[in-house]
């Protein structure tokens, strides 16, 4: 089963050096069948270049070498109009940005779970990285 992944496991397996980074890094060398989608990169280079400050070639390279291992999928219509209706379906859906709520849509679209530390998006069946 595909599993995808969430900015905040690539982000905690590049930068954490505390529990979730740990985790993250077992988790994303453990896993087979991992994916992403083209939202989350472009998050986790804006956060790592924009956010922190890091060098944007580096920050390049890793998410270059983050994409020759996992399957990236492109969110089409199909998943925006999902990600509205299951935001619309809950009393929460403001807790979460669009973004967020593609991701959600993506996997739910894919059949797959979405594997992220973030409890609000585990509140909307997400599940946490375990290896």
């Amino acid at each position: 089963m595909t599993t995808v992944v969430d900015t905040d496991v690539f982000l905690a397996a590049l930068v954490a050096d505390d529990e979730h980074g740990g985790t993250a890094r077992a988790f994303l060398n453990e896993t087979e069948d991992l994916a992403t989608s083209t939202l989350t990169m472009l998050e986790l280079q804006s956060i790592l270049v924009d956010g922190a400050g890091m060098d944007g070639t580096a920050v390049g390279d890793a998410c270059a070498d983050i994409v020759d291992e996992v399957e990236v999928y492109e969110a089409d219509m199909d998943d925006f109009g999902l990600a509205k209706a299951m935001r619309d379906g809950t009393d929460r859906g403001e807790d979460l940005t669009n973004n967020d709520w593609t991701l959600l849509a993506m996997a739910a679209d894919l059949g797959a779970d979405l594997a992220t530390f973030d409890e609000r998006k585990q509140a909307q069946g997400a599940v946490a990285p375990e290896p």
